[in-house]
This record gives structure tokens, C-alpha cells and sequence, in this order.
């Protein structure tokens, strides 16, 4: 993703946070399985008091925002770290970042009754369906979470170990068909080249809607 797209956003310096009572800011990664319409989930294995993460938990990839950070900083962080995805995964060139769709706003995610703000990012995963996705060595060790799988988000938004925070967000993605929606715009791009799609974790050339192909590394 482009550093200069419009919808970045600087992470907000930690007295402005406390001003308005927002203990923390992350982002929630919803990667969208191009294939299946499925989105990746994992599984915790670890309770983790500072995040409201529960052992046992079903969820999807999220990490809090460090200081300095733009959106699509904290999203590369979150694939690498909660999906393994490296410089040397195979799957590392099949993520996908549509302009104007992936990035959905900023929510509260409700966590233990501390006010937290999650940045919604929408991901399309055009790559192998039954690709192993190994989550890097976290905090409390190498298992951390583990995956879970592709699932249907109705599934995810009924399961009763679904991570508590996701359940709203989860409602507003299926009511609002971002998902149809996202994948409708994905379509177009595979088909008639329409839209502006960026590859998330590496160095590569994508086409606007004109067809000029431009680097990412290119400010627009």
C-alpha cells in the first residue's frame, strides 16, 4: 500500500487519546478470500489482559497501533504477525488493497468497558486457498493464536466464541455487504481493469483505471 493514499491516518498522539478517554488504537483486518468470499480467522491461545483477549477465542487478525504509525503500517504489521505472511511466504504477493473499498473507518471496539478505536481494513487474498498461514512469535511465545480457517462472516459473527469487541463490527460488515461489495470492485479490476489496486507487502507495479501502470512507492 502507498504511504500516500488517501485514506491513511497518523496515529494520534498518546495526550490527545487521553483527552477523549481512548485508551488505544488499532486496526481490525478483514481478509477477504477472493475465492469464497470467506474471511481468515484465528483462534486464541493465550489470555492477554492488555488487549481483552481471551484464551479460546475466536477473531481475526488485530494488533494495536504503535506510536508514529500510519494505517497501512499497522496493517502490513498485522499480516506478518498474525499470519505469518514475511517477505519469503509464498502467499506474500497475494494481498490486495482496493482504494476507496478496503478501508472502512474508524469504530470503537468495545474491549471490558475501556474506550478503544479500531481502524477497519478490508483485504482481498487472491492466492492459494489451502496455503498455510503460521502465525509469527508473539508476546507470550510462538502460540500465541493459531489459525482458525476461512469462515463465512454470518458464521463468525454467530459463534459464541466469537472475541468480544467484533460482534458489532461484524454486524455493520454483513448489513452493509462490504464484503459483496469489496469483491464486486475486485471483479471489476481483474476484468476491466477499473479501479486502482495496490499489492500490500511488496515493491510491484499496479494499473489505474486508464490502464498506466505506476509503482506504489509513486506519491499520487
Amino acid at each position: 500500500m502507498n504511504r500516500s493514499e488517501g485514506e491513511k491516518r497518523r496515529y494520534m498522539p498518546l495526550n490527545h487519546l487521553e483527552q477523549k478517554g481512548i485508551v488505544k488504537v488499532g486496526v481490525v483486518l478483514l481478509v477477504v478470500n477472493a475465492h469464497n468470499g470467506q474471511v481468515w480467522t484465528i483462534k486464541e491461545q493465550k489470555t492477554k489482559q492488555s488487549t481483552g483477549k481471551t484464551s479460546g477465542q475466536i477473531g481475526v487478525p488485530a494488533e494495536t497501533r504503535k506510536q508514529g504509525e500510519l494505517v497501512c503500517d499497522n496493517a502490513r504489521r498485522a499480516l506478518v504477525e498474525e499470519m505469518g505472511i514475511n517477505q519469503n511466504h509464498p502467499a506474500q504477493k497475494d494481498f490486495y488493497y482496493i482504494d476507496g473499498m478496503s478501508y472502512k473507518g474508524q469504530y470503537q471496539f468495545k474491549m471490558m468497558g475501556e474506550k478503544v478505536r479500531a481502524d477497519v481494513v478490508m483485504l482481498v487474498y487472491d492466492g492459494n486457498t489451502h496455503v498455510d498461514f503460521c502465525p509469527q512469535a508473539g508476546e507470550f511465545g510462538t502460540d500465541e493464536v493459531i489459525p482458525f480457517g476461512w469462515t463465512k462472516p454470518e458464521d463468525l459473527q454467530q459463534n459464541k466464541r466469537l472475541r468480544f469487541g467484533l460482534n458489532y463490527l461484524l454486524q455493520t460488515e454483513i448489513e452493509n455487504d462490504w464484503t459483496k461489495d469489496l469483491l464486486k470492485s475486485w471483479h471489476l479490476y481483474k476484468t476491466k481493469k477499473e479501479g486502482r489496486v495496490r499489492q500490500v507487502l511488496i515493491n510491484n507495479t499496479t494499473e489505474n483505471n486508464q490502464g498506466t501502470r505506476i509503482s506504489p512507492n509513486k506519491r499520487t
